[in-house]
């Protein structure tokens, strides 16, 4: 051994939705990003008031050196006679640190009885989520120029 203490991987963390307030700050700018990729103001709006309202979930994967490494917000929604759990928002730093923990949100939406994980969002993610992910639609948009 090197004697070089390596570094845990993050764990995944649910933030009690009554401490929202305390987190938002760090991870507002961290979701902004993302919704500056793909999304819309309008989304932004709507996640941030479901996370601070508490139908909607914010996710943590948390470094032992105190660092939020990603940021996820779930919800879940019912679709005919099942539900469904969405990922609305995903955005983080060295992926593969922290990619593996959505089984553990599989796991809740199990927990929960939802019969499908939905995420839309950039092709690339598609990818990293692995084998069990399928591609069942594609959602393509044009800016338009005003004027």
């Amino acid at each position: 051994m090197s004697g070089v203490a390596r570094e845990a991987g993050p764990e995944l963390v649910c933030v009690d939705p009554a401490r929202v307030h305390e987190f938002w700050p760090h991870v507002g700018p961290l979701l902004d990003e993302a919704f500056d990729r793909f999304g819309s103001n309008d989304e932004r709006k709507e996640v941030e008031n479901g996370v601070r309202q508490g139908v909607m979930l914010l996710w943590l994967a948390w470094s032992s050196l105190r660092k939020i490494e990603c940021a996820l917000v779930t919800d879940l929604i019912k679709e005919d006679d099942y539900l469904v759990c969405r990922l609305r928002a995903l955005a983080g730093c060295k992926v593969s640190r922290w990619i593996a923990l959505l089984e553990k949100i599989e796991d809740y939406a199990r927990a929960e009885n939802c019969k499908f994980i939905r995420y839309v969002g950039r092709r690339g993610w598609v990818m990293m989520l692995g084998e069990d992910y399928r591609v069942t639609h594609v959602r393509a948009e044009k800016r338009l120029k005003e004027g």
